[in-house]
This record gives structure tokens, C-alpha cells and sequence, in this order.
């Protein structure tokens, strides 16, 4: 027991000191797709964020704000990543991503599935990212599109 809360210490600080990690705020527009058996519905909003990058890997913790014509739904939305260079400032980013729905008459309010990006650096801090996810639950499919601004705190 000793060992592991050291063993872990030392992961939490090296993390920390580690050079190659950032910590950013992210926000923009996003159309989701969701399909329940044979209806589908589309709308329109907006997310805001945090994100994390560790060397090649990226996470966030966005919320996500749609409204359409059945009223509005929001969700939490977290994607764990890789982050490839495809050339210099480009960069291709996908992993797994999860989805929890805040208000919904859904019974599981969880989806998991599966998110691919890109990314493109304007300057040290600020980029362009675009990512399209796909989500299953039982009960239903969502497709998520969203493209924002990526501003890098440190």
C-alpha cells in the first residue's frame, strides 16, 4: 500500500513538472444527429471546455448546450485522444469519447463511441480543432460534428 501511494505521487508530480503538457479553454459551435430507433432529429448549439494534452495525449471535459425543435438538451462530453503530427501545425487527433446526456427522458444517459479530429495551430497559443463523433447507447445513436477555438493557458 506504501509503495503504491508513493509509486503514484511521484506519476502525479512528474506529470506536473513534465514540459510537454498544456492546459486549454475551448468553445464553438457543434450539430448533433441523434436517431432512436427509426426517428432522427438534428440540432444546433454550442460548447465550452477544458482540455488537458500530455505529451500525445488529449482529453476534455466539455459541456455541450443544443436546442431544436423538440426544446433544447445538454450533455457533458469527454473525449480521450491521441494527438498525431501529420505536418508542421497539423495534427490528427481520435481515441474513444463518452457522452453524458443532463436531461433526458432516455433511460441510460451514457454513450460511448468513438471521435476523430484534426487541429491546426494559427500561433503558440491558439488553434482551430474540428472533431466528428459517433455514440451508442442502447437505446440510441448520436453523430457529433463540432469545429471551435482552442486557446493554450500555458
Amino acid at each position: 500500500m506504501k509503495f503504491s501511494f508513493t509509486f503514484l505521487t511521484f506519476l502525479v508530480i512528474t506529470a506536473v513538472q513534465a514540459q510537454d503538457h498544456a492546459f486549454s479553454v475551448r468553445a464553438g459551435l457543434l450539430n448533433k444527429s441523434i436517431s432512436v430507433q427509426d426517428v432522427s432529429s438534428k440540432a444546433n448549439g454550442l460548447y465550452v471546455g477544458m482540455q488537458y494534452q500530455f505529451i500525445h495525449f488529449v482529453t476534455s471535459v466539455n459541456y455541450t448546450l443544443v436546442s431544436g425543435n423538440e426544446g433544447s438538451l445538454s450533455s457533458i462530453y469527454v473525449p480521450l485522444c491521441s494527438k498525431f503530427a501529420l505536418a508542421e501545425k497539423v495534427y490528427l487527433i481520435g481515441g474513444p469519447a463518452f457522452d453524458f446526456t443532463l436531461d433526458s427522458a432516455e433511460t441510460e444517459n451514457t454513450r460511448i463511441g468513438y471521435n476523430l479530429g484534426g487541429s491546426y495551430e494559427l500561433n503558440d497559443h491558439l488553434s482551430i480543432d474540428t472533431h466528428y463523433a459517433v455514440l451508442f447507447n442502447k437505446e440510441s445513436q448520436l453523430r457529433q460534428f463540432t469545429i471551435g477555438l482552442l486557446y493554450q493557458l500555458n
